[in-house]
């Protein structure tokens, strides 16, 4: 059924060995097999089943998301409210349609507020911390004893 909607499995090797048998029993499926860069099974020994990955291109973002403030380091109050003191509301609001005077207002106010403290962004960086230290270093040691094992009886 998988196959007939485009769907191919990336893993193709047993993924539970015991003494007596070994089976294929965790799938990972992709219907997008160019983006797949790498994909297989970790020999770690945390249950009866083999960790199974899939590693695959894909753009993320550098960061969590972009978030703005107004940057008020070089803000001078006399010179903005000299600015305001400068807008010709009468000219502003000359229309019949209330709507569009508020508009007309309202960009009037922004643009001198972007002159006197411009909207800037800064970006939170995204951690990746998906596997602890503690876990890793884990892994690490139970790899280098398998690894020895294999070496052992071969």
């Amino acid at each position: 059924m998988l196959l007939n909607l485009g769907y191919m499995p990336t893993i193709t090797k047993a993924t539970r060995i015991t003494d007596y048998s070994c089976a294929l029993i965790d799938h990972i499926y992709s219907n997008t097999p160019q983006k797949m860069l790498k994909s297989g099974i970790c020999l770690a020994d945390f249950s009866d089943h083999l960790l199974c990955f899939c590693t695959i291109m894909t753009k993320l973002s550098l960061y969590l998301q972009d978030r703005y403030y107004r940057n008020f380091s070089k803000f001078d109050n006399g010179l903005f409210e000299a600015d305001l003191d400068a807008i010709d509301f009468q000219t502003i609001s000359n229309c019949n349609d209330i709507k569009r005077n508020m508009e007309n207002i309202i960009n009037m106010l922004q643009e001198v507020t972007n002159r006197h403290a411009p909207i800037k962004k800064y970006q939170i960086p995204r951690k990746d911390n998906y596997i602890s230290h503690g876990y890793l270093m884990a892994y690490f040691v139970q790899l280098k004893q398998n690894k020895s094992y294999l070496n052992h009886i071969s």
